[in-house]
């Protein structure tokens, strides 16, 4: 079958030039045009070389290739195919989600995370929709990463529903210090955050509006030191917050003894991408009791999964931690989202 659909896919009877020893493959028999015939999407990939997808479709003498997909990857990739009606118009779609490495070498490594949506209809899938989910790129010393998360709108009023995605990112930019030859710490800047819109127009999805929610802004890599009353005892908290690296921030909170300063409790947390996640502080639950809540992202450079664990989120899981009169430290409180 892997065979049929590169030969077909690509217009040739000639073997497929990859060895299909090391290739992983999937099927799925699902009606994916409404024809009320099962269609086979197969779609897999090796250790190395490329991963892809395809669909084949019976018409009435042979099978045909409705569609096919193969994209290269320096390090071993996946994908994962769903077949539902994902934007609520009462006929399925397929969804194909990849997550391929376009380049490697001696300090660079990419990262790629997309999602293509399409609709079939006999012998022929059409793309109606792609968008990069995620990018992780890693130049030597620079480090630049992108997080994208979508959902589709309901409306009562439209076919298909509209699709929203949500972008932020995060850049960090080393120089080399030409006396000692070392990296200096690195400027950190916050990417735009934005809100797009993309509408159905009959035939595809087309981007109608883009917004911004949130301007670019830099962070200092020096330690922030402020003053917190985290146990609303009248005496203010010493914390110091400090970007370390560009996968690493900490937030250490130092009492008062005796007019000196003392460390209670260190927090540290990888570096998310977003401005609203990663170490922050506030009063989530309303008892006027200033929370901590350290957040780490699920989607990282060296982020892997198999078909029975879960894929790999933008969406941060965060701890949070409550000041304890008893203890004299922070406490676990639970995990939120």
């Amino acid at each position: 079958m892997y065979e049929l659909l590169v030969n077909l896919g690509h217009g040739s009877t000639e073997t497929p030039i990859f060895d299909l020893t090391n290739y992983n493959f999937q099927k799925l028999e699902v009606d994916v045009d409404q024809d009320n015939e099962r269609e086979i999407v197969l779609f897999g990939g090796g250790q190395i070389n490329s991963v892809f997808a395809g669909v084949l479709d019976w018409d009435g003498i042979r099978w045909r290739v409705a569609w096919f997909d193969r994209l290269e990857t320096r390090y071993s990739g996946k994908i994962r195919v769903q077949v539902d009606d994902f934007d609520g118009d009462a006929q399925t779609e397929l969804l194909v989600e990849t997550l391929t490495h376009p380049c490697s070498g001696s300090g660079v490594l990419c990262q790629l995370w997309e999602v293509s949506l399409l609709k079939c209809e006999r012998l022929h899938c059409s793309l109606i929709w792609t968008y990069p989910l995620a990018e992780n790129n890693q130049f030597m010393g620079d480090y630049e990463r992108i997080n994208n998360e979508y959902c589709f709108l309901k409306s009562d009023d439209l076919l298909k529903a509209d699709i929203e995605v949500l972008q932020h990112g995060i850049t960090f930019d080393r120089e080399r210090d030409e006396e000692t030859r070392t990296l200096t710490l690195p400027t950190i800047s916050v990417l735009t955050t934005t809100r797009t819109i993309f509408e159905w127009h009959g035939a595809e999805y087309v981007q109608t509006m883009s917004i911004i929610l949130k301007p670019e802004y830099m962070l200092n890599n020096k330690p922030v030191t402020e003053t917190v009353d985290f146990d609303s005892d009248g005496t203010l908290e010493r914390v110091v917050y400090d970007w370390t690296s560009a996968d690493e921030q900490t937030l250490s909170i130092y009492q008062r003894s005796e007019e000196e300063w003392h460390l209670t409790q260190v927090f540290s947390a990888s570096v998310t991408g977003s401005p609203d996640t990663g170490v922050f502080l506030d009063d989530f639950d309303g008892d006027e009791l200033v929370d901590i809540v350290v957040c780490q992202p699920i989607f990282a450079r060296t982020v892997s999964w198999d078909n029975s664990s879960e894929w790999p989120s933008v969406r941060p899981s965060c701890t949070v931690y409550e000041w304890s009169s008893n203890t004299r430290i922070f406490q676990f409180i639970g995990q939120r989202s």
